[in-house]
């Protein structure tokens, strides 16, 4: 989350003297509420592993002080941001993720959550257009420049709402959203570099010089503090745009292209790929990250982030069809799935894989004395590790993906993509538990942190629904129909695996939590357990996670129904 920007009295009061002044006054000024605010956001931060319900209360506390902040001055552009800024923190923390259950206190029937997609939408568009607000007033402050951060964090908002609604325009709205971050973030490093040149310049100037004028300085930067101390005016805690920032936002531009070729099944239907808008678009995204991937050691990009967006580009090139060459799809539906799963093979013996791809460098690069190549798609895909388990679990989700979207149309494609998607997840599992010594970030074993032990429960609850949604293509093809109670059978398993790991844990956290109570529940589906699915479901939760199963295609409303009423009426 980006930081808050706040006072510049208060970045000099210490913790101890922070909780005393808190205590002491109510805020009345618009430094002592950004003040206020922020105090409570860290008390948030704090408190957010070890106790989410705590950490809500505290930020739900500081969105109160920016309200009342901008009741009383309206031109608050840094309460404004503030508040736009942190509503999304805590929609990515407790909405998307579920970790708080009060959203569905007193929810009679668990089909009665499915509004929750709604609201869901409701709550980002109301988020959308707090950050709107803030953009407006930025023209009132002195330079009136619309910063970066505020954009990209609009098109991460905007991103959010196409990913509930599913919507190809919106996907497509937010990504103009990101094409506007990149080019501000382009004049703001143009401004950067410009600032660094007038430094160095000054730098070499005569030593005895600077001496005296930075003395001179000093003191001048001393009494002006103090005087901006006393008016009250703000300083900017936003942390400075760097070329890592330019490659999330090429990345975050591909990252709403995806599910356009998904909606479509561009994978069954090779024409899509020939969409001229769709091509431009991710050509563009495309040039900018070879050209980010070819200048990173001399741009200090890390090797992580790199990975990341490696990831997103082997997603992308496996339902776009690029680099657009529609020989390279073939017209037979399960051609085309061995070629998705192809992508994601260690041997990347596809030729398609060695086309150059020329590259779109910023301006402010263009000065700097490096020899530059296009490079290929196989040496971007190259800084994915074979064994990362992300590699396996980003191929499980999208061959998912398209199984679910073919169900009913073909029945045999699905078949096929959903058992490529449980191949995935038992190699991503076996990375997981068996990491090769090669990988020093890997070593640290099974039954260390209890992020391994949660990843080990998301992948044996994602195998549970993989078989679970092949079983599902019964009747409509026969061996699934043949095999319907062994990969019943086969999910109630993986279910029981995933909560057994986290029952063996001595210390349970939130998330943990959710995840045994998740495969509890679907568990108690399977083995038509209503008492189960109610009991360990938690009072509210259990609602949730069967309102989700629905969505996502895995249960029936009429099944889960005959189970759930078994175990009300059991519990009553």
């Amino acid at each position: 989350m980006p930081p808050s920007r706040m006072p510049k009295k208060a970045q000099q009061v210490s913790k101890q003297s922070k909780k005393k002044q808190l205590k002491k006054f109510n805020p009345e000024t618009e430094d002592e509420f950004l003040f206020v605010g922020s105090s409570e956001e860290e008390h948030g931060d704090r408190w957010m592993t070890g106790d989410p319900d705590k950490a809500h209360r505290f930020y739900q506390r500081a969105l109160e002080c920016y309200d009342i902040c901008l009741q009383r001055y309206p031109n608050s552009f840094d309460a404004a941001y503030n508040k736009c800024r942190l509503e999304f923190h805590i929609y990515q923390l407790f909405y998307n993720r579920t970790l708080l259950s009060s959203s569905t206190a007193g929810t009679d029937h668990p089909s009665t959550t499915t509004a929750k997609r709604k609201d869901k939408t409701d709550i980002l568009t109301k988020i959308l257009t707090d950050h709107e607000h803030a953009a407006q007033l930025v023209s009132k402050l002195p330079g009136g420049q619309v910063g970066s951060d505020l954009i990209f964090n609009a098109a991460q908002v905007k991103l959010s709402i196409a990913e509930e609604q599913y919507s190809r325009e919106i996907y497509l709205e937010a990504y103009n959203l990101f094409n506007r971050a990149w080019d501000i973030q382009i004049e703001e490093l143009g401004k950067l570099e410009m600032e660094l040149t007038d430094s160095l310049v000054v730098e070499s100037a005569d030593s005895s010089n600077n001496v005296i004028e930075n003395t001179t300085d000093s003191k001048m930067n001393d009494e002006e503090g103090s005087k901006e101390n006393e008016s009250g005016e703000y300083a900017t805690l936003i942390e400075p745009t760097t070329y890592t920032s330019l490659l999330e936002t090429a990345t975050a531009q591909l990252t709403c292209l995806i599910p356009i070729y998904t909606i479509s099944m561009s994978f069954l239907q090779p024409e899509v790929c020939a969409d001229k808008k769709l091509i431009e678009l991710g050509m563009t995204a495309m040039q900018r990250i070879a050209a980010l991937f070819e200048l990173s050691e001399s741009l200090d990009i890390d090797e992580s982030d790199l990975n990341d967006t490696a990831l997103i580009v082997t997603r992308y090139i496996a339902v776009s069809g690029y680099p657009f060459d529609l020989s390279s799809y073939n017209q037979s539906p399960v051609g085309n799935i061995d070629r998705l799963n192809a992508v994601w093979s260690p041997g990347l013996d596809l030729k398609f894989l060695d086309f150059a791809i020329e590259i779109s460098v910023p301006e402010s690069l263009l000065s700097k004395d490096i020899q530059l190549t296009n490079p290929t798609i196989r040496s971007i895909i190259e800084h994915l590790s074979i064994t990362s388990k992300e590699r396996h679990l980003a191929q499980a989700d999208m061959l998912t993906q398209f199984g679910l979207l073919t169900a009913s149309s073909s029945p045999e494609n699905a078949w096929k993509a959903l058992s490529f998607a449980g191949k995935a997840l038992s190699s991503a599992l076996e990375c997981l538990l068996r990491p090769p010594k090669s990988i020093p970030q890997m070593v640290i074993g099974s039954d260390s942190l209890p992020t391994n032990k949660l990843a080990q429960m998301q992948i044996w609850i994602s195998r549970g629904d993989t078989e679970v949604l092949r079983s599902n293509l019964a009747p409509l093809y026969e061996p699934a129909e043949r095999n319907y109670n062994i990969l019943r059978k086969n999910g109630e398993t993986y279910y029981r695996n995933a909560a057994k790991i986290g029952r063996s844990m001595s210390t349970i956290d939130p998330e943990i939590r959710d995840a045994i109570i998740e495969a509890e529940v679907k568990c108690g589906i399977i083995a038509k357990n209503g008492n189960d699915v109610v009991r360990k479901g938690g009072s509210t939760r259990w609602r949730e996670i069967l309102a989700e199963a629905i969505e996502d295609g895995l249960f029936t409303e009429s099944e889960i129904n005959s189970v759930v009423e078994e175990g009300v009426t059991e519990l009553s």
